[in-house]
């Protein structure tokens, strides 16, 4: 379990380029793919003074345009009043959220998310289904869309908390932008 989406995304890309745990990473060309694989992060967080756009040459329209393309305000609000529901009144539940693809252009990357409280837990946990994310760049915006959630939470304060986020990759995959052998990446 990775402490935070920073962490998360930090640990990912060493796993590309080292796998450490000796996945089944396959590389085809210039890319190298992970199917099926799950991560778990207690806190979706991320550095507040990470420079997106320094680093990815991600504007605030581009943002925008993401958030709008995925998420439907009115659906999240209705996601929210039904797991407040939930929480007050039923010791196990599920309840999902389809993400949004707006855009004719969008990849429809992001595709759900599950609200849960299973028997035993004390607290929800949240599970966020994606179809796919390039590591080095997108990833990280991935999961800064994913922490919309504690947007929408921040005003019941503590009173919601959940164990911990669980996204699901049909498919991962790590481009290497220039063709110098792999050894040279791992030296």
């Amino acid at each position: 379990m990775f402490k935070n989406s920073m962490k998360a995304w930090e640990g990912l890309n060493r796993l590309f380029l080292f796998n450490t745990l000796d996945l089944d990473i396959e590389r085809i060309g210039k890319a190298q793919y992970i199917n099926d694989l799950v991560i778990s992060i207690k806190e979706p967080l991320v550095d507040p003074e990470f420079d997106f756009g320094r680093h990815f040459n991600y504007t605030m329209s581009k943002w925008k345009s993401l958030v709008a393309n995925y998420v439907d305000e009115n659906s999240l609000s209705l996601l929210r009043l039904d797991v407040i529901e939930a929480i007050n009144n039923r010791k196990i539940f599920n309840i999902g959220y389809q993400f949004n693809n707006k855009h004719a252009h969008g990849k429809n990357c992001l595709l759900s998310m599950t609200v849960s409280k299973k028997a035993g837990m004390d607290n929800p946990m949240i599970t966020v289904f994606m179809r796919a994310s390039e590591v080095t760049k997108r990833l990280i915006c991935d999961l800064l869309l994913i922490n919309v959630w504690e947007n929408i939470y921040s005003d019941m304060g503590r009173s919601f908390m959940y164990q911990y986020i669980s996204v699901r990759y049909s498919m991962m995959i790590l481009y290497f932008l220039c063709t110098m052998p792999m050894k040279t990446y791992l030296s």
